[in-house]
């Protein structure tokens, strides 16, 4: 058996026990790859279309990413291919990001109130976190039934919180259609000093007309964070000067998230194909906290802080710049996600030696390890 697989996915070995893997970067991967593959294993940098599959004997594809945009469903039932992606694999990475991100901003926490817009895996998981602090969260999903949604307002009312965090897909033919969800309207409506956080999809916010927005003398007005964006790797670097924080699409790139991923993918995998799997070798590692932690803030940020991943989207797209080509603003964006740092999740780190009792509780509501 053969195994086509995007090189970036980790936990790979465990393919490796049924089949020979063959490993590619994810948007090299083409047609001429998989003529004698039986599965494929992508995230979502490959589009998965049916001119890329038909006429190849592949009959499993395993996406190792929560959304469906980069696959055609319909091209896949209808060449009989059996596929599966990792819905909510990343979801406690993603709301942790959010959480570091506010933190990261400054931003009062004990009075502001969050909107949060998909309350799937991801949203609901931001809202039980930001709940657990005690902070005031509404959320919006017109996709589903209203009980069930914790706190549910019209998307009306989402407007006027003071910090609006998106975790919807990217879909546009249907009812309630996410593209574009955030456009040049939607920016007049929103409070001064609003903060837009997406981790989604990047155009579920229109870059360009946010580019304007800014041009237009709206600096102060709106605090966006953009960890998605719009034609990635070929981000609007123009934008990116206005952004507050801007990270390379990596909210769900913890250790823990990608591994939950290759996880899934590869038990369906062996179900799939009648295959006994075997264990996998990742194991969650401890970090002690300092004993010298004395706040919230410094705790989390300790832990992960967007300034660090930031800095560097910045001095590799914008401090050179003039001397990049588009091609080689994409090969940097898309290197600063290949080669991205081991980031652990809050349950890898331990409370024990901080001397605060309130504060280690709080940080164990959180899912921090005693």
């Amino acid at each position: 058996m053969k195994i086509v697989a995007d090189e970036n996915i980790p936990g790979l070995d465990m393919f490796r026990r049924h089949a020979d893997v063959h490993m590619l970067p994810g948007r090299e991967i083409g047609r001429q790859h998989l003529q004698d593959a039986d599965a494929l294993i992508t995230r979502s940098v490959t589009q998965v279309s049916g001119r890329l599959l038909e006429g190849t004997p592949v009959k499993f594809v395993g996406s190792c990413t929560i959304g469906l945009d980069h696959i055609d469903i319909e091209s896949l039932q209808a060449l009989k291919i059996y596929w599966v992606n990792a819905p909510g694999s990343n979801a406690n990475s993603v709301a942790e990001y959010v959480l570091a991100c506010m933190l990261a901003l400054d931003l009062p926490i004990e009075t502001i109130k969050v909107g949060i817009v998909g309350y799937g895996n991801v949203g609901s998981r931001l809202y039980d976190l930001l709940n657990t602090l005690g902070i005031d969260c509404v959320c919006h999903d017109p996709l589903l039934a209203i009980e069930c949604v914790r706190n549910p307002v019209s998307f009306a009312e989402i407007l006027d919180c003071d910090v609006i965090s998106l975790h919807t897909p990217l879909t546009e033919q249907c009812e309630f259609p996410t593209k574009y969800l955030f456009g040049e309207m939607e920016f007049q409506c929103l409070k001064q000093g609003a903060v837009l956080i997406n981790t989604a999809r990047g155009a579920v916010v229109d870059n360009s007309a946010l580019f304007e927005f800014y041009m237009n003398k709206n600096q102060g007005e709106l605090v966006t964070v953009l960890d998605v964006w719009e034609n990635e790797p070929f981000i609007h670097v123009d934008l990116l000067q206005n952004v507050s924080i801007a990270t390379p699409h990596i909210a769900g790139y913890s250790v823990n998230g990608k591994m939950a991923a290759t996880k899934a993918v590869y038990a369906a995998f062996c179900r799939y194909f009648s295959l006994t799997p075997v264990s996998c070798s990742f194991t969650d590692d401890i970090t002690l906290l300092p004993e010298t932690t004395r706040s919230f803030q410094e705790a989390i940020l300790s832990v992960y802080n967007p300034a660090r991943d930031d800095r560097l989207l910045r001095q590799s797209l914008l401090e050179s710049q003039k001397k990049l080509t588009k091609q080689e603003r994409g090969r940097k964006f898309d290197a600063l996600r290949k080669h991205y740092w081991q980031r652990k999740e809050f349950s890898n780190y331990s409370v024990s030696a901080i001397s605060s009792e309130s504060l280690k509780a709080r940080l164990l509501s959180l899912g921090f390890s005693e």
